[in-house]
């Protein structure tokens, strides 16, 4: 088995012109030179974050319900559930961190689900947020997908939500070069279970993902 860029720049605009700039004293040349040093670290970090789907009715009641993660689909009223999941790249750990979280508001059942991750590279100057397929296309590098998980019915006084993490080893030859990652959250039925967490591959309170280069059958 084998186990997006966050980047800010410093607005200076406010502090002036050029020539006012050589004027500043040397302590304050100092703390601008720290600063400066400080976003450009930022402009290097090695997390490269993940961007997923949000599948759910457009009817205001289920709008916003990402709960921070990347992505989210509802899995509908009977019972009443969500998937969610979030992940992100450590291209100098080679380390693709991942978290799901799955949610219920029925006390009966609570549902299955698991995440898909595709790492992909290209794509560096989309137009209006459209890859050009010809001089800048995005290429499929690698694949990582979740066993199956589900939670049980809400036990009472519950918040019906189960958050876990788990963690894949990526390729150093791959890591290096990806620059997006897309994360879909999928349902795969539902559980009358007890309330806590299962795993369908036995981990016990967690779960288990895989990888394979992107193309390649689960079974080889």
């Amino acid at each position: 088995m084998e186990r997006s860029s966050l980047t800010g720049k410093r607005d200076w605009a406010g502090w002036g012109p050029v020539g006012t700039m050589r004027c500043m004293s040397s302590r304050f040349a100092i703390l601008l030179a720290l600063c400066c040093l400080s976003a450009g670290a930022q402009e290097h970090t090695p997390l490269i974050y993940g961007l997923g789907t949000y599948v759910a009715p457009h009817d205001g009641r289920h709008d916003g319900q990402d709960h921070g993660l990347q992505a989210a689909t509802y899995c509908g009223g009977s019972p009443e559930s969500w998937v969610r999941g979030s992940a992100a790249l450590n291209r100098e750990t080679k380390w693709l961190s991942l978290t799901m979280e799955l949610e219920t508001d029925s006390p009966q059942a609570g549902p299955k689900g698991q995440l898909s991750i595709t790492l992909s590279k290209g794509c560096l100057h989309p137009l209006r947020g459209v890859c050009d397929a010809v001089h800048d296309p995005l290429v499929k590098l690698y694949t990582v997908e979740t066993d199956e998980v589900s939670i049980g019915g809400r036990s009472r006084g519950d918040t019906g939500i189960i958050r876990r993490s788990a963690s894949v080893d990526i390729p150093d030859n791959v890591a290096r070069q990806v620059t997006h990652i897309a994360v879909q959250a999928s349902c795969t039925g539902s559980s009358t279970q007890w309330s806590g967490w299962t795993s369908l591959q036995d981990a016990e309170d967690a779960f288990e993902a895989t990888g394979r280069p992107a193309g390649a059958s689960q079974l080889q």
